[in-house]
């Protein structure tokens, strides 16, 4: 008896930032979740494989960059914000990279290609159509507003945006309609549906089950200013509960330890256990980072921005204002003001959690799964989807 090799989807992504990573996992446990053992999905950093180059260690600046000198990535983002000055960018990559891209495209044979880092769109879509011509290629923005010219890949067959405006964007940018789709951004199931109870989860984390309490994060990188917003909460005198993740940002996580009390709430590295966090919560206070407003609306919890990098996530500050899901603070004090106010205000914690609804989207990585196992030629086995999510 004979069996159908499985259809092998190949997700490039890049570890610059954490936004990329987690939906390139998020769209990986999709496939795996609608696939019923018929597609295989391999995620791969293409700018961490082989003999390191020096685009390798460019990109790589990134994390650092966004951490101690944002005016320089703002610089960076406008100065490629523009079609001919980005494909001049990826003319310079390209000679770094393709032979890698071949290289794989020969060891994974896959059906369907996925990029979710906008340099690796265009060159990807380049070498397929002269390697593998009619291999289908899809681009999946991780930017919800301010879409910067990587993204709009035209020789991409399907892009998916995770909102109506990012599309808008796209068609701006020379992308075909019939080639867009608008299904949120991809982010880890458990942000949706998390079974303990609030009181369950804060106990097992160390906290009183009844105090106010807020989760303060700055992305993987634990950027923004984290350090200057805990001690300006701690200033204030709110009776608050604080958990505070500081990503990769050891120096960060040491700091704050040092003069940390134990009541206080918690400090905490690189977790694991962000959903869980995330609704133990009742705010998030957080820069403006795509993912981490995706997962927060997800979890239903309004959202305190402080901070914005500029390009990519200065538009989402505009999205947290017009569809009323939280507060934009400029500065520690106003963060403290907010938190000062939600505290006093159940109701008006439960009325952000409510406009949440009108615009999260919890179930964007089974969609995008969906549409990339199509392309691959992959039918959808009947599976219940909360069954396999209380699984994980």
């Amino acid at each position: 008896m004979t069996h159908n090799r499985p259809k092998r989807a190949l997700i490039l992504m890049s570890h610059t930032g954490g936004g990329h990573r987690s939906v390139a996992r998020a769209i990986e446990r999709g496939l795996l979740s609608i696939g019923g053992g018929e597609i295989e999905p391999a995620v791969v950093d293409l700018f961490a494989i082989g003999t390191r180059t020096f685009l390798d260690s460019l990109i790589g600046l990134y994390s650092p960059i966004i951490v101690h000198s944002p005016r320089l990535w703002a610089l960076i983002y406008h100065a490629t914000n523009g079609r001919r000055r980005f494909d001049a960018s990826v003319a310079l990559a390209e000679p770094f990279v393709h032979r890698r891209i071949e290289r794989l495209l020969a060891e994974h044979s896959p059906q369907v290609v996925v990029s979710v880092h906008p340099l690796a769109n265009h060159i990807v879509t380049r070498l397929v159509g002269r390697v593998r011509p009619g291999l289908p290629v899809v681009t999946v923005l991780t930017d919800l507003i301010d879409v910067h010219a990587g993204w709009a890949s035209k020789g991409s067959d399907l892009c998916i945006a995770p909102t109506t405006a990012a599309a808008g964007a796209l068609e701006v940018g020379g992308v075909r309609p019939d080639r867009i789709l608008s299904l949120g951004l991809p982010i880890g199931p458990r942000f949706g549906v998390v079974e303990e109870e609030v009181s369950e989860i804060r106990t097992s984390l160390g906290l009183s089950p009844d105090r106010f309490t807020a989760l303060v994060v700055g992305g993987s990188e634990g950027a923004g200013g984290i350090l200057r917003v805990v001690d300006g909460i701690r200033r204030s005198g709110l009776d608050v509960q604080l958990l505070v993740v500081c990503g990769k940002n050891e120096k960060l996580r040491r700091r704050l330890e040092s003069g940390w009390q134990p009541a206080s709430g918690g400090v905490f590295g690189y977790v694991e256990n962000m959903p869980e966090m995330m609704h133990a919560a009742d705010v998030v206070v957080t820069k403006a980072g795509s993912l981490s407003l995706a997962e927060a609306m997800a979890a239903r919890r309004p959202v305190v921005i402080f901070k914005a990098l500029p390009g990519q996530e200065q538009g989402n500050v505009d999205f947290v204002r017009l569809n009323e899901v939280g507060f934009v603070a400029n500065g520690p004090d106003r963060v403290a003001e907010v938190l000062w106010r939600l505290s006093s205000d159940a109701c008006l914690r439960h009325q952000f959690a409510t406009n949440t609804a009108l615009v999260r989207k919890p179930e964007a990585a089974l969609e995008a799964a969906r549409a990339i196992a199509r392309l691959a030629g992959v039918v959808e086995k009947e599976k219940v989807a909360v069954q396999l999510r209380r699984k994980e």
